[in-house]
């Protein structure tokens, strides 16, 4: 038989071998074997990518290269030992960016082998080609010959070995295509089974908290991510929960990020496109599902920090999303609500005790200022925390706080922050002080029940026209001043802003100095008005809080809040809040 016939008979051979194989790993040392029958080098291997990555490669053919190995450092993995390509001279970097052939016939000659001069020699070779495994436009990995003094390859060689690498390269991507499939029916089967278990503990009275957080969890297992976010907030059932498994402090970062750069036709973001305020804190990849019900968003799946999300971890995250859209419904649907009257009394109670709260930290009358505010909850018992005191003459503490939900855990932490203030004011005025020591007196209370307080901070200075100004994720405040023709105008008091309460321990909070000698009014508020959302999905929003205020004040109106709560129902078109609001303006006289 004539080189040429063995040559193309063994072409056929691995040809058959790559074709028949669904794993590139059962079959990899018998291509090799079958190549080096042909060629004159004894000694070759092949490294891959994993990944589409090309800072490491995997030495996962070795059998013909003797003792070389034991001199490549690397970490021994399961699928082969693990190199840095940095361990690797230039022409075989530049094999695998330019996906061409490099063949140095002699590396004590060529330049390029310079850096592998003593390595060469330790081990015995003289030629080294690099053959860059190929697959469409992708560099899957790379094959090396080491070649001693009397091997010399021809070009038929090389393109012999080069036919190999391209059907080594098929056989890769096989490998990887049948992984990925084996992965998806994996992820569905365990998606579904989940559903099934955690829809049962739905309905053994364990309710859709417990729901809520076994699907988060089950989630972050079944994707590998780190942490996972659900929640539901529908205006229809009257339903509002939000559970989470994992980092909940950078599920609140997350959400907040989501908040403005969500698009339905992007559902997952890489670290290129997570902003620096953002990756900052440790995310990394980022995947989101939307809960539509009658075309309508009502909540969303969060998960964060997976290696890498793929299309079958939105369909992953698609199943859970109708799942918990049709759970809910039936759970809702066919429970039975009964209204005890011992129940409903006792929620009247705790309503009428936080009322007491909020009038009691508000000083209701002033000689230097008119005071106005206006608090309703969203339902029996709000969130919402406002405190205003007289220090000395011409000087006022104000304090705000919206505690993350409703309910009884909220009214617990009103009751918390108000006591926790009303200590720390015994020993400092300092807005910034103040914060960070109610978030190391609070953290850990809310770390626990997995609950953020955004506050802000504002002592106020008439003598000297100073406001000093420290802010907790909160919203910003409101000031009215008048121009020079005497209308009124607005502007609002931006400044740095750091992180709610609760989320870090030991959180340093900036302190910002404003010039208050032309301001007429001031308003602080929570988040509750300004989101109020019409039909269109318009929020409300601080301009339009600022310029109804305006409004009151050029019709003479003293109080200016007490019809706010009107104007957010003409607005949204709707008599329901979606959240407690509250707002406090003070106006020199």
């Amino acid at each position: 038989m004539s080189n040429l016939d063995k040559t193309l008979s063994t072409m056929v051979e691995i040809s058959k071998i790559v074709t028949s194989s669904k794993d590139f790993f059962d079959i990899k040392d018998s291509v090799i074997d079958k190549m080096l029958e042909i060629i004159p080098p004894k000694r070759a291997c092949v490294n891959i990518f994993k990944q589409d990555t090309y800072e490491y490669t995997y030495l996962v053919c070795k059998e013909t290269l003797g003792d070389i190995p034991k001199y490549i450092d690397g970490e021994e993995t399961s699928t082969g030992k693990k190199i840095t390509m940095e361990e690797f001279p230039q022409y075989i970097h530049d094999a695998v960016v330019n996906k061409k052939t490099y063949y140095i016939e002699d590396l004590f000659e060529d330049e390029r082998g310079e850096s592998e001069r003593d390595f060469a020699e330790l081990n015995g070779y003289v030629s080294r080609i690099a053959v860059p495994l190929i697959s469409g436009d992708k560099t899957r990995g790379f094959m090396t010959c080491f070649l001693g003094p009397e091997e010399k390859l021809s070009q038929d060689d090389i393109k012999f070995m080069e036919s190999v690498a391209s059907l080594l390269a098929l056989s890769v991507d096989i490998t990887n295509r049948n992984k990925e499939i084996d992965e998806i029916v994996k992820k569905l089967r365990d998606a579904i089974v989940s559903i099934e278990t955690l829809t049962d503990n739905l309905y053994e009275n364990k309710g859709l908290d417990s729901y809520f957080k076994l699907i988060a969890r089950d989630i972050c297992k079944i994707t590998n991510s780190k942490s996972a976010m659900i929640f539901i907030d529908d205006e229809d059932s009257d339903l509002r929960i939000i559970q989470s498994h994992g980092n909940r402090k950078r599920l609140a970062i997350t959400t907040n990020f989501l908040k403005y750069n969500q698009n339905d036709k992007k559902k997952t973001f890489i670290f290129e496109d997570i902003p620096a305020s953002v990756s900052k804190y440790g995310i990394s990849t980022i995947a989101y599902e939307n809960i539509i019900k009658d075309d309508k968003k009502i909540g969303q799946i969060i998960m964060i920090n997976s290696e890498k999300y793929r299309t079958d971890d939105l369909r992953i995250l698609g199943i859970y999303a109708a799942q918990v859209l049709l759970s809910v419904h039936l759970f809702t649907s066919n429970r039975k609500v009964l209204e005890d009257s011992i129940i409903h009394r006792d929620l009247q109670l705790v309503h009428q005790q936080q009322k007491l709260i909020m009038e009691d930290e508000i000083m209701s009358e002033d000689d230097f200022l008119n005071i106005d505010y206006l608090n309703v909850p969203y339902k029996y018992i709000g969130g919402d925390f406002c405190k205003f005191i007289k220090v000395e003459k011409d000087k006022y503490i104000l304090f705000i706080a919206d505690v993350m939900g409703h309910g009884i855990m909220s009214n617990y932490f009103v009751a918390m922050t108000k006591g926790a203030i009303n200590l720390l004011l015994t020993m400092t005025s300092s807005p910034s002080t103040i914060l960070a020591q109610l978030n190391n007196i609070l953290f850990k209370e809310l770390d626990k029940m997995d609950v953020f307080i955004t506050s802000k901070m504002i002592f106020f200075d008439f003598k000297n026209n100073k406001a000093y100004a420290s802010n907790a994720g909160h919203t910003v405040p409101i000031a009215v001043y008048k121009d020079e023709t005497g209308k009124r105008n607005y502007k609002l008091m931006n400044g740095s802003t750091s992180i709610a309460l609760g989320i870090f321990e030991n959180t340093v909070y900036e302190e910002e100095v404003f010039d208050i000698s032309d301001i007429e009014l001031f308003a602080v508020y929570t988040d509750g008005i300004i989101e109020s959302k019409n039909e269109q999905g318009q929020e409300y929003g601080a301009d339009n809080l600022a310029k109804y205020i305006i409004k009151k004040l050029d019709e003479g109106e003293e109080k200016p809040c007490q019809d706010l709560l009107s104007e957010i129902e003409d607005f949204t078109n709707k008599k329901k809040l979606e959240d407690d609001i509250t707002i406090f303006t003070i106006r020199k006289k």
